[in-house]
């Protein structure tokens, strides 16, 4: 059973409708004429189908993990995945740190198309973390007294 059954059986089950029958009934509302477009409404599930199946020469499919913020209350984790085309592992590693801040940690699983699995992380210095922690204090600390200057106000 395909990723894109399996969904439309859960959302069936749980009492909504399936892709399919949801881009009919959108037809039928503006044109009643109209053909079914049979598109997926989900990118996100076309890209999960498109890693599990067999990659062109020279494709890696990834699963990115972004940390930014690390260490602080609000610390954020991304993770997402994509299809990144590259002779090399090295190049899709070159691709994502010219991509991402060396403010941020990150790392990558990925696959290529003879199925070989690749993995790298970059993790930020600690004096990197702590001048990044300085940094959101003291902008913290600046919001806070813009606020209480604001509420002296009123």
């Amino acid at each position: 059973m395909s990723l894109r059954n399996l969904l439309n059986s859960l959302k069936t089950f749980l009492g909504g409708t399936s892709f399919k029958r949801q881009e009919t009934h959108l037809a039928a509302q503006h044109d009643p004429e109209a053909e079914p477009v049979e598109e997926c409404l989900d990118d996100e599930l076309d890209v999960f189908q498109r890693l599990e199946t067999e990659l062109e020469e020279g494709e890696f499919a990834c699963t990115i993990c972004v940390l930014e913020y690390e260490g602080l209350i609000h610390e954020v984790d991304i993770d997402f995945q994509e299809v990144i085309e590259a002779f090399s592992f090295t190049e899709v590693i070159e691709i994502l740190s010219a991509r991402f801040d060396p403010d941020y940690s990150w790392s990558v699983q990925a696959r290529d198309w003879t199925g070989a699995k690749h993995s790298h992380k970059y993790e930020q210095s600690a004096e990197a973390l702590e001048a990044q922690h300085l940094a959101h204090e003291a902008q913290q600390m600046q919001r806070s007294g813009c606020q209480d200057v604001e509420w002296a106000a009123f």
